[in-house]
């Protein structure tokens, strides 16, 4: 029976945190030689990245950038592109939250998935567009107060963060209107 609740939390994930279906996504390959105010969304999943590539940074216009299952961990200038409305760093190696995110006033969907974090700044609550989060495996356990100000938030993606009663509690407390996705509380430290 757990295997089939783990599997089915993976497939509703996949389906919730995967880029949004009506949206065109191109690779850097097939936008080199396009106008960069007519490109909208680019995605550089799967592509061993390290450091976003120069050639990105052309593009000042893009609403969707996908930069899921790389290798990036350290800090991310993803603040230039003010227009982005969903982000997608999923399955990266950042040990710290990228505070560059904190100025993307447009933004409504981010995806931080297993990364390997456990800080959120409170400068989080700059991006007042906020609808979804995903936290899904990564440890992060606790919120910044100053969350509590985005008013448009539906939904925060706790699945497989260990968490134990009083800390599932306290989330469930701050975030009373939210849609919280929590495993079950368990007997641990955190």
């Amino acid at each position: 029976m757990k295997k089939i609740l783990v599997v089915l939390t993976l497939l509703i994930n996949s389906v919730i945190y995967s880029q949004p279906d009506s949206v065109k996504f191109y690779s850097l390959e097939e936008v080199k030689n396009a106008d960069p105010d007519s490109v909208f969304a680019i995605s550089l999943k799967k592509s061993k990245l390290t450091k976003l590539p120069e050639e990105l940074f052309r593009f000042k216009n893009l609403k969707y950038l996908d930069l899921e299952k790389n290798e990036i961990s350290d800090v991310l200038p993803i603040g230039e592109f003010k227009q982005l409305i969903y982000l997608n760093l999923g399955k990266n190696k950042l040990q710290n939250f990228p505070v560059s995110v904190c100025q993307l006033l447009f933004l409504e969907d981010l995806v931080v998935n297993r990364n390997e974090f456990s800080y959120v700044p409170p400068c989080i609550s700059a991006c007042k567009k906020l609808r979804r989060i995903d936290f899904w495996e990564t440890p992060v356990r606790s919120l910044p107060k100053e969350m509590e100000a985005i008013k448009t938030l539906e939904l925060i993606d706790f699945s497989g963060v260990k968490m134990n009663p009083t800390g599932y509690k306290l989330l469930k407390e701050q975030f009373p209107g939210v849609k919280l996705e929590m495993d079950a509380p368990c007997d641990c430290m955190y």
